[in-house]
């Protein structure tokens, strides 16, 4: 079956009989089991990647005893139809604060390292590492980072302005986007590979705006998105954006909204909603949020009748999570990767586990 002109559906197909590895003997989706929390160590962040043919993982890695903090990049790839999976530490210090990453052009994964004095930028291939340029400055916050075919965009906060730097095969400029920000920044890219086209959206003290940008340059005037909104996020939607926010106009403790084609799409329904991430899916996007009285993950996608069987599964893994968990989504053209950090029913320390929705 085909869905929106999107790839043929391969079920959990990975190559392999093997099980545990992402997919099992009947090729049917199953948790894979990245890495281990352990007495001495513990995880604080993640984020997942979905470059094309392969998943990556990357998390910050805390030794309890010193504090000192890891910043850990796991590549699984394929090569002559065999998996690898490799593990790098791109990072070593105790000033990291938390990262972010994104696919840079058509075959590399950014990563933005939060420290105490800045961002650092790290781009890397399945076989090397590229430490870009800093953002340079100690009040640079709330970094956010958007493909594009060529590279990719970095946007953040610094004090009350936002910035965008746009990464090329050639040397990037840094451009003042706004000059009212407050809180929390997002950006999406448009699936345009010639316009390299996007949008900003930021906190402000009268709520959420956007801005959109072209190679890399800011045009037209900042509009507003939403007025009592926070958590903002953006990824491309079929031949536009969608823009997804936590909206607390109606209930104070959140509902998740998303403007998408010029409508607004209801992500959930519960209680307490907070949207974590927006990532592209098919033509539309699935919405990752946290809802209810235990805020387990869950995810929503733009179109019921388009979701994959195994949503079902993912949702059951979710709510098997213990307290103190972390979520994050990816989506590529097989597929979504969820990634969850948590205790898992019984198990004494927390895992890293990654499972992936094939395309429908």
């Amino acid at each position: 079956m085909r869905a929106r002109g999107g790839a043929a559906r391969e079920g959990g197909d990975d190559g392999n009989g093997e099980d545990g590895d992402g997919c099992n003997a009947a090729c049917v989706p199953t948790p894979m089991v990245v890495a281990y929390e352990a007495e001495a160590v513990g995880f604080e962040d993640l984020a997942v990647v979905a470059p094309p043919g392969g998943l990556v993982a990357v998390w910050v890695e805390q030794t309890r005893a010193t504090a000192q903090r890891d910043v850990r990049l796991w590549w699984r790839t394929q090569r002559a139809g065999a998996f690898e999976s490799t593990v790098r530490t791109l990072r070593t210090g105790f000033d990291v604060l938390g990262i972010e990453a994104a696919r840079s052009g058509p075959d590399e994964v950014v990563v933005a390292v939060q420290t105490v004095a800045g961002i650092e930028l790290f781009v890397v291939g399945d076989s090397d590492v590229t430490a870009t340029r800093s953002t340079g400055d100690a009040d640079d916050r709330d970094v956010a980072l958007a493909p594009t075919d060529v590279g990719h965009v970095v946007a953040w906060r610094r004090r009350n302005e936002v910035w965008l730097r746009e990464r090329t095969r050639f040397v990037g400029v840094d451009e003042r986007v706004a000059s009212d920000a407050v809180g929390a920044v997002s950006v999406g890219t448009r699936r345009d590979p010639m316009a390299r086209r996007g949008a900003v959206v930021y906190e402000s003290e009268t709520g959420l705006r956007r801005r959109s940008f072209a190679n890399g340059i800011p045009t037209g005037e900042a509009r507003a998105l939403g007025s009592d909104a926070t958590s903002p996020s953006a990824c491309a939607s079929g031949d536009g954006l969608a823009y997804g926010y936590t909206e607390h106009a109606d209930d104070f403790e959140g509902d998740v909204r998303v403007q998408f084609e010029g409508r607004h799409t209801l992500a959930g329904t519960a209680a307490r909603e907070v949207l974590l991430e927006l990532a592209p899916f098919e033509e539309g996007f699935v919405a990752l949020y946290e809802d209810g009285p235990f805020q387990w993950p869950n995810v929503a996608f733009d179109d019921a009748a388009f979701l994959p069987p195994e949503v079902d599964d993912l949702r059951a893994l979710f709510t098997r999570a213990t307290t103190e968990s972390r979520a994050a989504i990816a989506a590529s053209a097989d597929g979504v990767v969820a990634g969850l950090v948590a205790r898992v029913d019984d198990s004494r320390y927390r895992q890293l586990v990654l499972y992936s929705l094939p395309g429908t």
